[in-house]
C-alpha cells in the first residue's frame, strides 16, 4: 500500500529521496531502510512550499536525487542548498551500483532507470533475470541479468503520445486518457483512447515477453510510474509492482555510496 503520512520525528537515520520527473516532483522519506512517508506533486502545484514543510519536519541527515529535468533539478537544488545543510548525493552512471553496466552509452543513461532497476535488482535478483517497466511521461523497459544492467527499450507513454497527436494533426482533438468501454471505439474519443491506452498495453506486453526470451535465466518482472495499475492488470504471471520503485533506488544507493 503507499505510504502517505508525513514524516514522523527527526531521527539520525533519516535520509530523503527526491525523484525530478518530466510532469511530477516526488519525495520519499526513509528511517534507515523503512520508507515513512511520500509526496508526489505535479509541477504547477506549490511544491517549494511542500518540499520545504517535508525537510523542516523530517530533519535529514542526507538527501538525494533522481532527474531526468535538469532546468527541475536546478531549482531544486537551490531550495535545497537554502534549506538544509545534509549532504546532496546524485544519481548517476558512475557511483557504485548493485551491478556493472554494459550499456554502451553509459552516459546518457537516466538516473530514474539507474535507481529504478537497482532497487528491483535488489528485491528481485540475482537468481533470475529481472525486467523493469517504467510507465510515466516516457515508457522504459531495462533489463538487469547475469549481474549487469543491459539497457533496454524507450519510448512515449500515453500523455505524451497523445500531445504528439494533437500537435502532429489537424483535426484531432485533445482528449481525457480513460480506458475506453469496448476495444473498437466508437466515437474519434474513444477511438484516441483505444489507440493510445491499448497501444500501451501491448508494447509493454509484447516488449516483456520478446525480452524475457531472449534470456537464459527465469525471470521477474517490476513494473512502476503513473500507468503501473493498468499495466499490470494485463502483464502475464507474476508482476512485482511498486509505485516508489525509484525513490527506493535513491535510498539504496545513498546506502552504497557514503558520503
Amino acid at each position: 500500500m503507499p505510504v502517505t503520512s508525513r514524516c514522523r520525528p527527526r531521527a539520525l537515520e533519516v535520509t530523503f529521496a527526491i525523484d525530478i520527473g518530466n510532469s511530477r516532483l516526488k519525495t520519499a522519506s526513509f528511517n534507515r531502510k523503512t520508507l515513512v512517508s511520500t509526496r508526489a506533486m505535479r509541477w504547477s502545484e506549490p511544491w517549494q512550499a511542500a518540499l520545504e514543510a517535508d525537510l523542516t519536519a523530517c530533519g535529514p541527515r542526507r538527501t538525494g536525487i533522481s532527474s531526468v529535468a535538469p532546468e527541475r533539478q536546478e531549482e531544486v537544488r537551490a531550495l535545497l542548498d537554502r534549506l538544509t545543510d545534509a549532504p546532496i548525493f546524485d544519481v548517476h552512471h558512475r557511483v557504485v551500483l548493485p551491478f556493472s553496466v554494459t550499456y554502451r552509452t553509459p552516459q546518457t543513461l537516466g538516473a530514474d532507470r539507474l535507481a529504478a532497476a537497482a532497487a528491483a535488482w535488489h528485491h528481485l535478483g540475482p537468481h533470475q533475470s529481472v525486467i523493469v517497466v517504467d510507465a510515466g511521461t516516457a515508457l522504459t523497459i531495462d533489463v538487469i541479468t547475469q549481474g549487469a544492467f543491459q539497457g533496454g527499450i524507450i519510448g512515449a507513454g500515453p500523455s505524451l503520445e497523445s500531445r504528439m497527436l494533437v500537435r502532429g494533426t489537424a483535426a484531432l482533438p485533445p482528449v481525457h486518457l480513460s480506458q475506453p468501454p469496448e476495444p473498437v471505439g466508437s466515437s474519434t474519443e474513444e477511438a484516441l483512447q483505444a489507440g493510445i491506452l491499448y497501444g500501451l498495453i501491448d508494447r509493454v506486453c509484447g516488449h516483456v515477453r520478446r525480452l524475457a526470451r531472449s534470456l537464459d535465466q527465469p525471470v521477474a518482472v517490476a513494473v512502476t510510474g503513473g500507468w503501473l495499475p493498468m499495466i499490470c492488470q494485463h502483464l502475464e504471471g507474476t508482476v512485482h509492482a511498486d509505485p516508489h520503485l525509484v525513490l527506493r533506488g535513491v535510498s539504496l544507493l545513498m546506502s552504497m555510496n557514503p558520503p
